[in-house]
């Protein structure tokens, strides 16, 4: 679980830096994943 939290928190932080539509195409992909 605590690598998973890792896990979500480095990706909030990537889709900070992104655009809009790259950040909602970056959610997607890893609500697929």
């Amino acid at each position: 679980m605590k690598q998973n939290a890792e896990r979500w928190k480095r990706r909030e932080e990537k889709t900070l830096s992104l655009p809009d539509e790259g950040e909602g195409f970056y959610l997607c992909a890893s609500l697929q994943n």
